[in-house]
């Protein structure tokens, strides 16, 4: 019996060192170790309890439960390749931690040689790959590499991102100082690499470079003047666009004035709202001065029996027509050109003998005039005196209307 105790024990420590062996290989750590000593320890007892003298085989027995069902490591359901890539990588980055520099330097010199060695097989290899693709593959080839790509830069800025985030002001300024170094030197490189280049290349070669550099510089300028006149002409059809769609019109009548008004009818003084695709409805001076017995000031007087004032009849003299109530808000379109709407246009183009004025024409009973800047005072004592009115502080909109003999609605 105590044969069998040390030979149980001897099996125990045995079983201990196997287990520790298998948790290190299988990257699972002191978890998976500790585990499968305790199954050992567990697979003793159970030998001494019913005199077994061979504890082994209670062992196996808990090791493949333990590998056929807990073990996450060595389970029945199969690996995949990015798995087993990633337990490689594991295995490889444990391993790196705890180098020197001396191992490390000899590590990537192994690793350079062994690249180097076989780089002309593997080009070749690519190379034959390439040559016997379809399109289909080529096609999911480029794609893969551009994921790869994204993913790895993506992996590279975050990371570079968290470096920064957590460095200081020194370092900040060092790795700046670093990188321009680092620029710096590589532009060196490509300059001695294109000079050497050039310093060995014949006249042929060199008469073939200085044309194919004339014709890309003349690529570029030809692009950039495209580009430019591009820009040009997309301003200036955004300056047509704005001015249409917010029916706005240039004075064109004076070169210097860049100003947007918005475009009144010269008949009704009203605002000429809406997008006109022939453009903004106009009539020509001489058109409106045909039409003058339509919407001259005698006129007025002799349809409605009243005498104008002189003020009101100022109101509504525009310099060319006088003797006509139109309004002064009115604009030029073009010289010689004046702004009129759809519905007057449309009834002073009717040229019947009763024809009269516009519905809407200032000379159709429209005549309301502004109000005055200056009115007599009419309080005791102030008599012979005038009163300045300010037409923005002391009149309101509502007692602008409310005075009007005619009424807006």
């Amino acid at each position: 019996m105590e044969c069998t105790s040390v030979n149980a024990a001897l099996i125990a420590f045995t079983l201990k060192i196997v287990a520790y062996v298998v948790g290190f290989l299988l990257i699972d750590g002191i978890w998976v170790s500790a585990r499968l000593s305790l199954y050992a320890l567990f697979s003793v007892k159970v030998a001494c309890l019913y005199e077994i003298d061979t504890p082994i085989v209670v062992f196996g027995m808990f090791q493949v439960i333990v590998f056929l069902m807990e073990c996450p490591s060595v389970n029945a359901m199969p690996m995949t390749e990015q798995e087993r890539r990633d337990r490689r990588n594991a295995r490889k980055r444990m391993k790196r931690q705890n180098e020197t520099p001396e191992d490390r330097s000899k590590r990537l010199q192994s690793e350079r040689e062994r690249m180097a060695s076989i780089s002309h097989d593997r080009n070749e290899r690519r190379r034959t790959e390439l040559q016997s693709e379809t399109n289909e593959q080529r096609a999911e080839r480029l794609a893969n590499r551009r994921e790869r790509r994204c993913n790895i830069s993506q992996h590279q800025n975050q990371r570079r991102q968290a470096q920064r985030h957590s460095e200081t002001n020194e370092q900040r300024a060092q790795r700046r100082l670093d990188e321009r170094e680092r620029w710096t030197d590589r532009r060196q490189q490509q300059n001695e690499r294109r000079q050497s280049r050039r310093r060995d290349e014949n006249e042929d070669e060199s008469d073939i470079r200085r044309s194919s550099h004339r014709l890309r510089s003349q690529n570029v300028r030809v692009n950039a003047q495209t580009r430019k006149a591009f820009s040009e002409r997309i301003k200036l059809l955004m300056k047509n666009a704005a001015s249409a769609l917010q029916v706005t019109n240039l004075d064109r009548t004076k070169q210097t004035n860049r100003r947007h008004r918005a475009p009144v009818c010269l008949v009704c003084d009203c605002f000429i709202t809406g997008a006109h695709v022939g453009g903004l409805p106009c009539m020509t001076r001489g058109e409106i001065l045909r039409r003058r017995n339509r919407l001259s000031v005698e006129k007025y007087e002799q349809d409605y029996r009243i005498r104008l004032k002189p003020s009101l009849k100022r109101d509504y003299e525009v310099p060319g027509f006088e003797g006509m109530l139109l309004s002064k808000r009115g604009i030029q379109t073009a010289p010689g050109k004046y702004a009129v709407c759809l519905n007057c246009k449309k009834s002073l183009n009717n040229d019947k003998a009763n024809a009269g004025p516009p519905k809407f024409a200032i000379a159709n009973g429209n005549a309301i005039g502004s109000f005055p800047t200056c009115i007599p005072c009419r309080q005791p004592g102030f008599e012979n005196t005038m009163r300045q009115i300010d037409l923005e502080r002391d009149i309101s909109p509502v007692m602008k209307a409310f005075m009007a003999p005619i009424r807006p609605f």
